[in-house]
């Protein structure tokens, strides 16, 4: 049935169960109907007539016009069958409470069929201060608890302005040297990748770029344990002493502890570049990241198995390039922050 032929019965007292079920279930499944709305409208018609059968018959032509029944009604008819004292105002509040029952149900039924909404009160988020180095740039600071960072080129370090909870915890993108202050209650920890480094109270270095296969960690003095970070690879942990690093491949997902050289692990937070049997992408990734250059190759070179070793202290980028063409035999030429490389 139509829903204002339901409406229009329910106002008329001539709706059974059925059809006032029916109507209900409507609108409750349309919430934004707008009931009402046609009977304010004819009410306030009404109201500009003058005289009681005036705006009696103005509310009823309006009603029969808005609601559209299908059937026309015969006003005249309905109303030679009126008792001739019937006030029209009883009438037409015996129809506004008629729909404000109506109204009401449909409210309440509504509002017990929306889920109860829990006051929820956010806890406010901890402020996280980030580092973060061009490359060609490095640079020294302190942590919130006194620990000291040397951070190195083209790498970044996130940290909370004041480090909460039960842990130190800063997350590395890149290369750092760590001092760390000594705490047992509140372990130091350095996320880099799939790799978390916990200290006490030591010194050590996390190598860590994105671009390489491998996270290396070298510890300097105390003590430190590496952990990979990762469930379904829990279990895999080193315990360092001084002297021992650790590596981790990321294609593998292994760990394995190696001894290491001080002044390649930790040389860097110096000025010293130091190379041992670097590979060709080693050498020129580490000099782009360093210098904060961009390299244009000519040509390559010859051998496949290009290895270079050398070391550099606090040198201009034109030192470097001229020891290292003279061994592996090429010209350079710098222009700004551009340099090509021509192989012989």
């Amino acid at each position: 049935m139509d829903y204002q032929e339901l409406l229009k019965k329910y106002i008329e007292g001539k709706a059974g169960r059925e059809e006032t079920k029916q109507l209900l279930d409507y609108l409750i499944a349309h919430p934004d109907e707008k009931v009402p709305g046609f009977v304010e409208q004819v009410w306030k018609e009404a109201n500009a007539q003058t005289g009681e059968e005036a705006m009696y018959e103005e509310i009823f032509q309006n009603l029969e016009q808005k609601i559209q029944t299908p059937k026309p009604v015969n006003f005249s008819a309905r109303h030679r069958h009126l008792p001739k004292r019937r006030n029209p105002l009883i009438y037409w509040f015996t129809i506004a409470a008629s729909l404000t029952v109506l109204l009401v149900s449909v409210y309440l039924i509504n509002q017990s069929l929306q889920p109860q909404k829990k006051d929820v009160v956010s806890k406010p988020q901890p402020e996280v201060v980030t580092h973060a180095n061009p490359e060609g740039q490095k640079t020294q600071f302190y942590l919130p608890d006194g620990s000291s960072v040397w951070l190195n080129a083209g790498s970044t370090l996130r940290f909370q302005k004041s480090f909460e909870g039960k842990t130190r915890d800063v997350k590395l993108e890149g290369e750092a040297y760590f001092e760390v202050q000594h705490n047992p209650a509140k372990p130091f920890r350095v996320h880099s990748e799939k790799v978390v480094t916990e200290a006490l109270g030591t010194s050590f270095n996390v190598r860590a770029y994105p671009e390489e296969s491998k996270v290396n960690v070298a510890l300097n003095t105390g003590k430190v344990r590496v952990d990979y970070d990762e469930e379904d690879d829990s279990g895999q942990n080193l315990v360092l002493k001084p002297g021992d690093g650790a590596i981790f491949n990321k294609e593998k997902r292994s760990l394995q502890s190696f001894q290491f050289n001080p002044k390649k692990e930790f040389g860097w937070k110096e000025g010293l570049i130091l190379f041992e049997q670097a590979s060709f992408d080693e050498v020129f990734d580490e000099l782009k990241r360093w210098y904060g250059v961009e390299f244009t190759f000519i040509s390559q070179p010859q051998d496949p198995n290009w290895k270079y070793t050398g070391e550099f202290e606090k040198q201009p980028l034109s030192n470097v390039l001229q020891s290292i063409g003279y061994t592996k035999k090429f010209d350079y030429r710098i222009s700004k922050k551009k340099v090509r490389i021509t192989f012989l």
